[in-house]
């Protein structure tokens, strides 16, 4: 007998593509959802990440962002756009709960045509909030723009830099990966090195994300990064995490760099991402 989850999950597969519809693999009722939107000129894509529990449709688990990619660019989305885009899909989806078993089969659906403008009702879904979307991020590509002008010089030297310095050290890097990063349950493909120097991080992260395919597919990478530069006189510890709004993803991939390569990590230095 087909379960309320395996219909809802058959809808969406004849929905969508494969491009925009990424199952997770360790779960068949994890998913994510990358719908891409016009902001003015500029495409800005909302990621969904889905969970349908056990109890589905009562409940449903769903955390939004936007992609930081714009034109191919890795310009940071402020947070406060992305604010406005999480308060109203959670303000829609809480209107929608009822905590109810017999609730509406496919109110994952009702969710995505709510972002999609198309919610078919009173409500005119994230079209009522897009234009304020779509400004703050005009402004922020015109900042950005307007930043990236006054240094091209340096942005163009720094970009061929990091090219050719990707290109040399991949040659003498070696990948440890994993395959069981979770966080929220979701799934992650790890991968860490060895390094000597922050400088490494960005050329590394570069090479390897072209080199390795899983990586390559990824809508944005989180890393982490720990370095130990002992003198003399002193010893500091250089560490940093990104993770994009993937609720401590970062500082799991920073556990998971010192378990991968061990005591080298905590002697020297290390990068790991996914």
């Amino acid at each position: 007998m087909t379960s309320i989850r395996d219909t809802a999950m058959e809808v969406l597969h004849s929905m969508y593509t494969t491009t925009e519809l990424t199952m997770q693999e360790s779960n068949p009722y994890a998913f994510t959802l990358t719908l891409p939107f016009k902001a003015d000129s500029e495409t800005v894509a909302v990621v969904l990440r889905f969970s349908l529990p056990d109890d589905y449709p009562a409940n449903i688990s769903i955390s939004p962002s936007l992609s930081p990619l714009i034109n191919g660019s890795n310009a940071n989305i402020p947070n406060s756009i992305e604010d406005t885009l999480r308060s109203s899909i959670t303000s829609f989806v809480a209107a929608r709960l009822t905590g109810d078993a017999d609730a509406d089969v496919m109110i994952v659906y009702d969710v995505l045509q709510f972002v999609q403008g198309n919610d078919g009702g009173d409500d005119e879904g994230l079209s009522g909030v897009i234009d304020e979307i779509a400004s703050a991020v005009s402004k922020h590509l015109e900042a950005s723009t307007s930043s990236e002008s006054n240094s091209n010089d340096n942005s163009s030297s720094n970009a061929a830099s990091i090219v050719t310095m990707a290109a040399a050290l991949s040659m003498s890097k070696t990948w440890h990966h994993s395959e069981a990063l979770t966080s929220k349950g979701s799934v992650f493909v790890g991968s860490g090195t060895l390094i000597k120097s922050v400088d490494e991080v960005l050329p590394l992260m570069h090479s390897h994300s072209n080199q390795d395919t899983r990586h390559r597919k990824a809508t944005h990478h989180m890393y982490a990064y720990r370095i130990l530069q002992q003198s003399a006189e002193r010893t500091i510890i250089l560490h940093d995490n990104d993770d994009n709004g993937e609720d401590g993803a970062g500082r799991k991939l920073a556990i998971l760099l010192e378990n991968m390569i061990g005591s080298e990590v905590k002697g020297g230095g290390g990068l790991a991402f996914c």
